[in-house]
């Protein structure tokens, strides 16, 4: 399965999440990603949210004023099938495994 980076996000507690170039993923997530509230979210186990292009193209069809960014995703992603994942699953982006 191979699909293509729409857009990385970030932000600095909250959404929207905001376009960047690009960011260092590391075990805390993204370089530059934050949460407003750090003590039910963030650590070694957070998640780095991952979001396509075409669902976000189907809800702004529906009439959402809605764009990459707009739930808390950090990537916004095309062309990957999401009923073809699976727990545990690594993908790669970029030079990171996710």
């Amino acid at each position: 399965m191979q699909g293509r980076i729409e857009q990385v996000s970030i932000s600095k507690g909250g959404v929207p999440k905001v376009g960047v170039r690009e960011a260092w993923a590391g075990p805390l997530g993204l370089a530059g990603d934050f949460h407003r509230n750090p003590k039910y979210h963030g650590g070694p186990a957070k998640a780095l949210l991952l979001i396509s292009g075409e669902d976000l193209d189907e809800l702004r069809g529906e009439g959402f004023d809605i764009g990459a960014g707009s739930l808390g995703e950090n990537l916004t992603v095309r062309g990957i099938d999401f009923r073809q994942l699976r727990e545990g699953m690594r993908m790669r982006a970029g030079d990171a495994v996710i």
